[in-house]
This record gives structure tokens, C-alpha cells and sequence, in this order.
């Protein structure tokens, strides 16, 4: 009978050993694999309520993640922006032996409106240009801003330094600053200059006055050739 109670009870305490190495290896297993958690951000119950701003912003970091909403509008933005300072610096600079080739060159980025308005205008002044000396213009684009952009419709002021070269003085002009109105429209996925419209040369209008009517009322000089071509320029077919 001793011999039987001392079995039972080396089992009981077999049994018991067991139970704990089991319960031990499943602590140490939990405790293994638990997660821990991240540090809270006191800032996540706040909300702003306020329409975002697009921020265009050349050091920013491009890998941040942005909404795709946002990316496609600064996309466009920058793409009409890119378009503008081509079109105008080529626009604005040309030479009396080019032979309007600057024009011919941008039709591409034009509408037919504009297209039209460029053949009627070369017919005009190829005429001219062959009955003077030398002369041409420098154009470089200094600052660039869209002032609207709603559906297919985009407007955009480019500010710009220019400088004449004229045979007669058998010298360059001084730089002076001179805007131009751009009035674009999107046709299929293309944005296309409508619209150029030269501001009076030297006169920097503010962005919340810009109006191309305004620049009609500037007094051209026809005895020259670069007054002929403003003219003609200050005075463009109507938008489509």
C-alpha cells in the first residue's frame, strides 16, 4: 500500500511539472510575440476644416506622400507655367532675317484662332520688314504666374526683359521690363495659347488690375518695326 500511495504521488507531481513547463512555454510565447505599441500623437483629434492650399515649392521633399487630387493640380499648374515661359520667350524674340520663323515655330502650341491671327499678321509685316534695315528682340521670361485657371480656360502674366537691336543705331536698346497675357484653353489633353497680349512696354500692372482690354488703349508707333509689331500684337483676334 506504501508503495502504491508513493506512485500516485510521483504521478500527481509529474503530472503537476508538466502543467507548469506547459503553462511557462505559453507566457514566454505571448510575451514573444507581443506587439509593442507605437507612441500616440496628440495632434491626430484635431481637424482643420479650411480649403488646402496649393504650395508649389521646388526644395520640398518629393517622396512625401501627397492625395492624387493635389499631385494632378500642381502637375497641370506646372505644366501651363512650362508651356507659357516657351511660348513667350520665343514669341517675344525674333529678327528681321528670320523671316517670322519664331511664329511659324510656335503655331503648334496655337489654336486656330491664334494661328489664323499669325498668318494674317506675317502677311502684313513681311512687307514692312523688307523695306527697313536690320532690327530684332531679345526676350527672357523673369517671372511667370497663373492668375486663373477654371476647366479648359487658364490666363497667365509673364513678366518679361526685353531688348531691341536696330541697324539705324547700330546698337542695342536698354532692357526693359514688358508683360504679356497669355488666354489658354485645353483642347483634348493639349493646352494651347488662345490669346497674346503685350501690356505697355516698361509698365508692370499689378496681378488683381490685369485685364488685356486695357492694353488697346496704348498709343503704337508705326515708324518703327518693333512699334508695328506691338501694335499689331496689342490688338489680337477675340478668344474662341
Amino acid at each position: 500500500m506504501p508503495n502504491m500511495n508513493r506512485k500516485t504521488l510521483f504521478i500527481i507531481v509529474g503530472v503537476v511539472v508538466v502543467i507548469v513547463v506547459i503553462l511557462a512555454l505559453v507566457v514566454l510565447w505571448i510575451y514573444a510575440n507581443r506587439t509593442e505599441p507605437g507612441p500616440v500623437n496628440g495632434n491626430t483629434a484635431s481637424t482643420n476644416t479650411n480649403t488646402p492650399t496649393i504650395v508649389v515649392n521646388a526644395s520640398a521633399n518629393t517622396n512625401a506622400v501627397q492625395p492624387a487630387n493635389v499631385n494632378a493640380a500642381v502637375d497641370e499648374e506646372l505644366a501651363l507655367i512650362r508651356l507659357a515661359n516657351i511660348f513667350v520667350e520665343r514669341f517675344g524674340s525674333y529678327s528681321s532675317e528670320a523671316d517670322f520663323q519664331n511664329l511659324i515655330d510656335l503655331k503648334k502650341y496655337m489654336t486656330r484662332t491664334m494661328q489664323s491671327w499669325t498668318d494674317d499678321y506675317i502677311k502684313v509685316e513681311q512687307a514692312k520688314f523688307a523695306s527697313q534695315g536690320f532690327s530684332s528682340v531679345v526676350s527672357q521670361v523673369v517671372s511667370t504666374y497663373l492668375t486663373n485657371l477654371e476647366g479648359i480656360k487658364a490666363s497667365l502674366q509673364v513678366t518679361t526683359q526685353r531688348q531691341d537691336t536696330s541697324a539705324d543705331v547700330n546698337a542695342s536698346s536698354d532692357p526693359y521690363y514688358q508683360n504679356i497675357i497669355l488666354e489658354m484653353v485645353k483642347e483634348g489633353t493639349d493646352w494651347l495659347v488662345n490669346v497674346a497680349t503685350w501690356q505697355v512696354k516698361g509698365e508692370i500692372p499689378s496681378l488683381t488690375n490685369t485685364n488685356t482690354a486695357d492694353t488697346n488703349s496704348a498709343t503704337a508707333n508705326t515708324n518703327s518695326a518693333e512699334d508695328s509689331f506691338m501694335e499689331f500684337i496689342n490688338n489680337p483676334t477675340p478668344a474662341e
